[in-house]
């Protein structure tokens, strides 16, 4: 009697447990983000108000990059740039939920993929981008969760940042970064998805919040 009291109260905790640990595991992983944001601001403050810049400038990416063509130079992962001003150091780059922070499954699809964690960088900010120019800091990402894990095309996203504008509206895009299940955000990690904003506040929401087509919600472009 007594064990099978034992075993149906372990039944009926056994998911509050899991779904408990599976909280902390988002709420750490929403922390990263936002320590990350923090690490952002000293580093735009030591540079004159300058975003990590990692590819050519442009004052209007979107439509100089339309194509994809401004890989090149290419000056290495965001992360790498602001991890000095990062305290937890390289865990902090890692979600506690991601299956694959590293990008181990790009290896073989993209033997050359740059280094990869599990967040990516708004391509908007990657260009030269200054502080300034951000109009509504509160309501414009910077950081988002990479999809490590396979999509409907059969690889997971493989690039440390991301661009907004690689989407169905725009049909010079090589690939669509904005699908919301074969794009570059992860978007049901949590069952949605962590952000972290460019006045650094953090929020988890769905997909359709930030970017949506059909009503023209947009808060990826500063």
């Amino acid at each position: 009697m007594v064990v099978a009291v034992i075993a149906l109260l372990a039944a009926i905790l056994m998911p509050a447990f899991a779904s408990a640990k599976s909280a902390a595991k988002a709420t750490s992983c929403l922390s990263n983000i936002k320590e990350t944001g923090m690490a952002v601001t000293l580093y735009v403050d030591d540079f004159d108000g300058g975003y990590p810049q990692t590819r050519k400038t442009s004052s209007d990416p979107a439509k100089d990059d339309a194509d994809g063509s401004m890989e090149e130079p290419d000056y290495g992962p965001t992360w790498r740039l602001v991890r000095p001003y990062a305290k937890t150091g390289d865990a902090l780059a890692h979600c506690p939920e991601d299956p694959d922070p590293t990008g181990s499954l790009c290896d073989a699809p993209f033997p050359d993929h740059p280094d990869l964690h599990s967040y990516i960088t708004n391509g908007w900010f990657a260009f030269g981008l200054k502080e300034p120019q951000v109009k509504a800091p509160a309501e414009t990402v910077y950081i988002a969760e990479r999809r490590s894990s396979a999509g409907p095309g059969g690889v997971p996203y493989c690039n440390y940042l991301y661009r907004p504008w690689f989407n169905l509206a725009n049909h010079d895009a090589p690939e669509n970064d904005m699908d919301a299940e074969s794009g570059a955000v992860s978007t049901k990690r949590h069952h949605q998805a962590n952000y972290g904003f460019a006045d650094t506040h953090v929020k988890s929401l769905p997909f359709a919040a930030t970017f949506n087509l059909e009503n023209g919600t947009d808060l990826h472009k500063p």
